[in-house]
C-alpha cells in the first residue's frame, strides 16, 4: 500500500507522523514523506512561512523531509522523500494523481484560531479533492499498548472503502477495533408503511448485519475486532461511541465522487471528521 505523508514542520503534521508510526504496518507500507515549499498565494496556516526567502523555505522543506524519512526508516518502514513547490493544497493533490497514493496522511490546524471555521485549508482541500483515502490527524495517539480504532459501517461502498483502507494501513498487533453500525430511530420512518410495526427490529437487525460483516472481515485479517450497534442520529451516535471507546482513530466513508463532492463529503463523514483525534475518510480512485 502506497502512503503519502504531508509534513510542514508544524505540530499537527508531526502528530500525523506519530500516528503512522504508532499503528502502521511496516511490512506492508511504502511511505513517501513530502513537504511543499510554499510559493504564490498561501493558505492561512502557511502565511508565516512567506516571511522567509525562497531558498530558506526550500532548505526547510528538505530538512523536514529528511527528518521524517530518517525517523520512519529507524522504525523499520520502507520510506522515501519528495520535495514539492507551489501552493501546498494543489501540489499535494497533483502529486497524488501523478504518482498515485492509496492514502494521504496529514495534520490539521483545527486547534489554531482558524479551527473554529475550517479544519485547515490544506486538509480541507484534500478531503474534498483527493482521489484516494485521506487520514486527517488532529491529535497524536495516546501512549497505550494498543491504539483504539472505531470503524463506522453502514454497508455502503464508502464505508467499504474506509474498511479496506484501514486493512492496508494498520498492523493487527498494534490496534484494537470496534465496528459500529447505527440503527436510525424508528420514529424517523413512522410515516413510511413499508416498515410497519417492526420498524425498530428491522433497523437494528440491519445494523447488526453490517457490524458483523465488517467485524468478520477484520478478524479474518488477524485483527482484534468487536461489533457494536447503537440507535440514534448517525453522526451524533458515532461521536458518542468515539468517546465511549476512547478511539484514537475513527474510520468513515465519503459520499463518493459525484458532482456535489467538493461541496459536501456526506452528512456523516463531514460531521465526524471535525471532532475525533484522527479520522480516516475512505475513498477509491474515481476511474
Amino acid at each position: 500500500m502506497k502512503v503519502l505523508v504531508g509534513l510542514d514542520g508544524f505540530q499537527p503534521s508531526l502528530e500525523a507522523l506519530a500516528l503512522l508510526r504508532k499503528i502502521g504496518n511496516q511490512r506492508e507500507l511504502k511511505v513517501t514523506v513530502t513537504s511543499v515549499t510554499p510559493t504564490g498565494v498561501l493558505a492561512p496556516e502557511h502565511f508565516l512561512l512567506a516571511l522567509d526567502p525562497i531558498e530558506v523555505r526550500r532548505q526547510a522543506s528538505m530538512d523536514i523531509v529528511d527528518s521524517g524519512v530518517s525517523t520512519l526508516l529507524e522504525d523499520g518502514f520502507e520510506a522515501t522523500g519528495a520535495v514539492l513547490e507551489g501552493g501546498p493544497s494543489r501540489e499535494l493533490v497533483s502529486f497524488i494523481n501523478r504518482e498515485w497514493f492509496d492514502m494521504t496522511i496529514i495534520g490539521t490546524g483545527r486547534r489554531t484560531w482558524l479551527g473554529s471555521v475550517l479544519l485547515g485549508s490544506t486538509s480541507s482541500y484534500l478531503l474534498h479533492n483527493s482521489p484516494s483515502s485521506v487520514l486527517v490527524v488532529q491529535q497524536a495517539p495516546r501512549a497505550t499498548e494498543h491504539s483504539q480504532i472505531l470503524v463506522a459501517t453502514d454497508g455502503s461502498r464508502g464505508s467499504e472503502f474506509g474498511l479496506t483502507s484501514l486493512l492496508g494501513l494498520a498492523d493487527p498487533n498494534k490496534v484494537q477495533i470496534t465496528t459500529v453500525a447505527v440503527a436510525p430511530a424508528s420514529d424517523r420512518f413512522a410515516s413510511d408503511e413499508q416498515f410497519g410495526e417492526n420498524a425498530e427490529n428491522m433497523l437494528i437487525a440491519r445494523a447488526e448485519h453490517f457490524a458483523r460483516t465488517a467485524t468478520q472481515k477484520l478478524t479474518d485479517a488477524g485483527f482484534d475486532a468487536t461489533p457494536s450497534v447503537v440507535i440514534g442520529n448517525p453522526p451524533e451516535a458515532i461521536l458518542k461511541e468515539t468517546d465511549n471507546t476512547n478511539a484514537d482513530l475513527v474510520v468513515v466513508g465519503s459520499r463518493g465522487n459525484g458532482p456535489l463532492r467538493r461541496a459536501l463529503l456526506g452528512s456523516v463523514s463531514d460531521a465526524v471528521v471535525r471532532h475525533p483525534p484522527a479520522t480516516l475518510v475512505g475513498r477509491r480512485h474515481p476511474h
